[in-house]
């Protein structure tokens, strides 16, 4: 009995508010007694309501939100240069984890969540008398909307997981099997459900859960399980609560994802970060080489390549696209998320390629020339892929030479409740025509007002191509892309493609350098011949004989090592020390198949 008392992970955590303290916030393992927790004014309770809130600001790796870092780490959208195997990422990315180096990290911090929302759900029915019930139903829906968002992330990973939604009255009783998926989500449907029953309707902001907050909760978790039309129906009832709260698509993409756009109104749900409290490392591992900035998470021309061009068609089917000219009459979102060769950013003139030792830097309108650090050939390593990404790189920070961001970081938009209704409508073959107009809202807000190329697609297998696209390019780097991979059964395909990065001699490209980009939105190469694919990397101006793609290099994950094993790698291995805990105390929690 003694492991329950000493470890504080999975599902022996909970957060309880001392019943001898007003304002500190206390973690203690279900082992102990929670009854007798007692809420004395809304006061407490609030108190308890900000450390559960505070669950969800937390989860990070390397200072990134967790499934951003997954993206960049997993997906097709970025590489990153990890510098140690950081919660056995390196691991999964390669399709050799095992249980006990799998990624844990979502397993603890969600039942971490959830301990705390059970605690306050559970206890605060005893204080019901001494708070006003508008006051009292509000924070209790807040408290529901967050337990089922933090189930439906740890099913998402894991598959079938435990679920908890009482105070165990003897240590022993937490330690409870598995509950199917299908189960789990439809105790979120009733937590979310009888949520927006409670929930203040007049509530706005970002920085808390609002009813069109608890619908979007259930429009994603229902997407993501291939209801659809449950999906449709909570995106339809989102949008409507965001449109009386006031909410619409911010006029500027670009800016959306910046200091001035962190209060848009477009924001549903958001991770606040703040000066000398509380900071992201987006500027550390997104921004430049310059200074001590590392450069470290970047895009690929995998997804580069999958933005349309300015007449809303795929590269591989616009006549107009010109392979020696690529980044050049494109859809906006591109230049709005990536930071693209001979761009101005930062301050510098940004350009990777690796025979440019110098570059323009500006200050106070001045222009001098200076080693260009963003070139391997003038420091190691640089210049992986050839881009950058913009969004959520505070560069005015970048440009101090400070690694730490403070612009919000959002977990739910309007731009994605959009998504999810124009998907929910081709997938049941409904109202095609709701679709495109979903879908041509994010088209009309990217063209900032100007003629954009409308969708007039009418097939059901056109719009869903077009969807999986729009989806890729309006939510990059914003922590979808893995799940997208997962749910639409398509990510033994996308990790098999190597990564690649910008072609080198544009004046020399050609019509084989254009990719094939499938029904799925993935992109793939005939011919990589004319892009930097690692093959002759430069380190202090010799070549690597050995090349790029059969070896570590740098401490960099090379692309080629990019493995799925499929159906295995759908899900996460349920961790090893969750396991061993339950054997110490004669339990059984089984694992997931594969591992």
């Amino acid at each position: 009995m003694k492991n329950i008392i000493k470890i504080f992970t999975g599902l022996i955590l909970v957060t309880m508010v001392s019943s001898c303290s007003e304002d500190v916030l206390d973690l203690e393992p279900l082992g102990n007694s929670t009854e007798s927790t007692f809420f004395s004014d809304a006061g407490q309770i609030n108190l308890a309501l900000n450390g559960l809130y505070g669950v969800f600001a937390s989860p990070s790796v390397e200072g990134l939100p967790q499934s951003v870092f997954m993206e960049n780490m997993l997906t097709d959208n970025a590489l990153y240069r990890l510098t140690d195997d950081n919660d056995g990422l390196r691991a999964l990315s390669n399709s050799s984890q095992t249980p006990s180096s799998g990624f844990g990290g979502p397993y603890r911090n969600y039942y971490v969540a959830i301990g705390r929302a059970n605690n306050l759900i559970n206890n605060m029915e005893k204080s019901i008398d001494l708070i006003e019930p508008a006051v009292f139903n509000d924070i209790k829906a807040q408290a529901l909307a967050l337990r089922a968002f933090a189930y439906h992330n740890l099913t998402e990973y894991y598959g079938d997981v435990p679920y908890i939604d009482f105070l165990p009255k003897d240590p022993l009783e937490a330690f409870i099997p598995r509950s199917s998926k299908a189960t789990i989500v439809q105790n979120i449907y009733n937590d979310l459900d009888e949520a927006a029953s409670l929930i203040d309707v007049s509530a706005s902001g970002n920085e808390r859960i609002t009813l069109a907050t608890v619908y979007g909760i259930k429009a994603r978790t229902a997407l993501y399980n291939k209801e659809f039309a449950i999906a449709l129906q909570a995106a339809d009832k989102s949008l409507s609560a965001a449109a009386s709260q006031g909410a619409t698509l911010y006029e500027n993409y670009e800016e959306l994802f910046t200091i001035n756009g962190e209060d848009a109104n477009e924001i549903l749900f958001k991770i606040p970060y703040e000066e000398d409290f509380r900071g992201n490392s987006f500027p550390l591992r997104y921004g430049y080489r310059f200074g001590s900035l590392f450069s470290q998470a970047l895009p690929t021309q995998n997804l580069v390549d999958a933005y349309p061009t300015a007449n809303g068609l795929p590269i591989d089917e616009d006549p107009s696209y010109d392979p020696k000219d690529p980044w050049s009459n494109r859809d906006p979102r591109l230049r709005a998320s990536i930071v693209i060769p001979q761009d101005l950013w930062g301050g510098y003139i940004h350009e990777s390629h690796r025979d440019s030792l110098e570059t323009t830097r500006f200050v106070d309108g001045v222009a001098t020339r200076v080693v260009n650090e963003n070139s391997r050939s003038a420091q190691w390593p640089a210049g992986l892929s050839g881009y950058l990404w913009r969004k959520y790189t505070h560069v005015e920070q970048a440009e101090q030479n400070i690694g730490s961001g403070f612009i919000d970081f959002s977990l739910m938009r309007l731009g994605e409740i959009y998504l999810i209704k124009a998907e929910a409508e081709i997938e049941t073959s409904g109202n095609l025509d709701a679709a495109r107009q979903a879908l041509n809202k994010l088209r009309e807000r990217a063209w900032a007002g100007n003629a954009f190329p409308e969708i007039t697609e009418s097939s059901q297998e056109g719009l869903r191509k077009i969807l999986r696209m729009e989806r890729r390019i309006e939510l990059a780097s914003e922590g979808f892309r893995y799940f997208d991979m997962l749910r639409w059964g398509i990510a033994e395909k996308v990790r098999q493609e190597p990564l690649i990065g910008r072609v080198l001699d544009l004046p020399s490209a050609t019509a084989a350098s254009i990719p094939n980009i499938d029904e799925d939105g993935v992109v793939t190469y005939a011919d990589r011949s004319e892009y930097d694919d690692w093959r002759s990397i430069l380190v202090d101006g010799v070549v690597d004989p050995a090349g790029y793609e059969s070896r570590l290099f740098g401490n960099w994950q090379n692309a080629q090592e990019r493995n799925f094993t499929a159906p295995r790698d759908y899900l996460f291995p349920i961790p090893q020390s969750e396991i061993d805990l339950y054997t110490s105390e004669g339990f059984e929690l089984s694992q997931n198949p594969g591992y």
